[in-house]
């Protein structure tokens, strides 16, 4: 087995044996997979490291398995998984680098990332956000806790969203796909 795919199976496995239910049924497979097919998709195309995009995409919130939700925890928990497990695969010291390089910026909340390959992954953080019902099965099933209050989840949810679609996508055609989507879900969540 190569090492991204065993990479790819042990970070599964980290979220299949959560404690929190969001976690363990849906989170996988329904944003973490989906941000790294969204990363070897655009990195496909801009010459950027695909295997650096998909790594960094598979560990951009692998502390959220053990339950850690808010950073800087949850930052320097997932940088410190990354480098564990690619250190185990054998990885350089300079491919795990550019990977926790292309995980702490992915958010777009204080800085904005430098290299193609962070841009990539921040893009496709927020298209897994813009282009799929990820609010709404969170709201649905108040797994965070801002779920549990609707003015408080709107709140959140229109802020996020302004940060996905104007500070975390990069590339013009993917803005392009993603605008339509990012004003439904602005309209959907605005007070009336």
């Amino acid at each position: 087995m190569d090492k991204l795919k065993s990479i790819e199976n042990q970070v599964r496995n980290l979220y299949n044996n959560s404690d929190n239910e969001f976690m363990k049924t849906w989170f996988f497979q329904n944003h973490v997979k989906v941000v790294s097919n969204y990363s070897e998709q655009i990195s496909s195309v801009n010459n950027s490291n695909k295997e650096v995009c998909v790594l960094a995409s598979l560990f951009h919130d692998i502390a959220r398995a053990w339950g850690v939700w808010s950073d800087p925890q949850l930052m320097d928990e997932s940088l410190k998984k990354a480098e564990e497990l690619m250190s185990k695969e054998n990885y350089t010291q300079d491919m795990i680098s550019k990977v926790k390089d292309a995980i702490f910026y992915h958010s777009c909340e204080d800085k904005l990332p430098k290299t193609t390959e962070g841009k990539v992954v921040a893009t496709a953080d927020a298209l897994a956000h813009l282009m799929t019902d990820f609010y709404l099965v969170i709201l649905y099933n108040k797994w965070i806790e801002k779920a549990k209050n609707l003015e408080t989840y709107r709140k959140w949810v229109l802020e996020k969203v302004d940060r996905d679609f104007n500070k975390k996508v990069f590339f013009e055609e993917w803005k392009a796909k993603s605008k339509q989507r990012y004003e439904a879900i602005k309209t959907f969540f605005q007070p009336i």
